[in-house]
């Protein structure tokens, strides 16, 4: 998949968790939109939120980790942003895995 270091796609939702399950499009740095389902929306312990996504269309079932932030001219619009660095990724990811242990099967 390509590199999503500069992405932020913005959507209009009033409660995050609602949308769960629901898939929604990324477009990454090559204009290429990929189709994503919402798995989990986790609250970190740095006070921020994380979605926890994964590509409808691909075969290797990893997942994108992105940051939820609030759009300066519109609070009821949210943005995800990509996450640079890899021991917050690591921990979003541990947290999810151990949130959903009984619902998906994880590879090491």
């Amino acid at each position: 998949m390509a590199d999503q270091d500069n992405d932020i796609i913005e959507f209009d939702d009033e409660s995050l968790e609602e949308e769960v399950g629901n898939t929604i499009f990324l477009t990454d740095d090559e204009d290429n939109e990929v189709e994503v389902e919402l798995l989990a929306v986790i609250e970190h312990e740095d006070g921020n939120n994380y979605v926890v996504l994964l590509p409808v269309e691909d075969e290797d079932d990893a997942v994108i980790i992105m940051q939820v932030v609030e759009v300066e001219d519109d609070e009821a619009l949210e943005a995800y942003i990509p996450i640079e660095d890899e021991e917050l990724l690591n921990e979003i990811f541990e947290v999810f895995q151990q949130e959903f242990a009984d619902v998906f099967e994880y590879e090491d």
